[in-house]
């Protein structure tokens, strides 16, 4: 079995496709990943699922010469699991409420998580398509969304820069976003076939 603290050790057994290894992952890292999927709308199976998948993409990079894993393999592992979740969740036509922030839309994952390149290409891709979204928009919607999520204004300071109250501009912001994220649904650039 050997010691699977150590990260090289464990990557190693896990590159031999040993099963020790990937029960150790399991047991150690599957409630983490599984407690976030269950409190942004999944179910234990899509837990299950979904880490199986998170299993699957650690062998494939850990395949690669040029992988290296600079973090806490937790961390590494979370990470993905949270990625593959909000992608699916992204790809199902009816959007459930998840309680990830909205901000989701436009902000890029933090840069200590894995962005392998097929994840990389396609945040590029969504991140491009909302951009045109946005500039498709009314003048209105365009400069709330981007006051609120590019230049971080607070509500007060959008309601005192384009001089609107502080209720209009929240039920615009709303509205603005619910109309955004169902141009989102039915854009090509999200739809994942």
């Amino acid at each position: 079995m050997g010691n699977y603290e150590d990260r090289h050790h464990l990557l190693n057994e896990l590159r031999l496709e040993k099963n020790e290894a990937f029960e150790y992952l399991y047991r150690k890292y599957y409630h983490a990943s599984s407690s976030f999927i269950r409190s942004n709308s999944g179910t234990e199976n899509d837990a299950r699922d979904i880490f199986q998948e998170t299993l699957i993409v650690l062998c494939r990079q850990i395949r690669h010469d040029s992988f290296q894993l600079t973090q806490d393999i937790g961390a590494y592992l979370f990470a993905v699991s949270k990625n593959l979740w909000l992608y699916r969740l992204r790809s199902q036509k009816s959007r459930p409420e998840i309680t990830a922030s909205e901000s989701t839309l436009f902000e890029r994952e933090t840069a200590d998580e894995p962005q392998d390149e097929y994840f990389e290409e396609k945040w590029q891709q969504e991140h491009h398509a909302i951009k045109e979204l946005l500039d498709a928009m009314g003048p209105k919607c365009r400069k709330i969304l981007s006051g609120f999520y590019f230049q971080r204004y607070s509500m007060q300071q959008l309601a005192e820069t384009f001089g609107y109250s502080v209720s209009y501009v929240k039920l615009k912001k709303h509205r603005c976003l619910e109309a955004l994220r169902e141009k989102v649904n039915h854009h090509p650039a999200f739809s994942h076939e």
